[in-house]
């Protein structure tokens, strides 16, 4: 996960224990900084069918970044 994460431009560091990935947002080229959590959340679930937590539903100083869940469906 954390490759794939670092491979679309997230800033990301591997957990250290849990099951959860805090990773930046990829940088908007129209503003130059970290892309918006509930955006970026959102472009996840319609392009990649894959589900994230944006930061800014726990804090609106973490908008620029979101949660992974290192979990599968079976």
């Amino acid at each position: 996960a954390v490759a794939g994460l670092r491979a679309m431009g997230c800033e990301v560091h591997p957990p250290e224990a849990g099951i959860f990935v805090w990773a930046r947002c990829p940088i908007d080229p129209g503003t130059g900084r970290p892309m918006d959590s509930w955006k970026f959340s959102i472009r996840l679930i319609d392009e990649a069918a894959v589900v994230t937590v944006p930061g800014a539903g726990f804090d609106e100083s973490a908008s620029g970044f979101f949660r992974l869940s290192l979990t599968r469906q079976t």
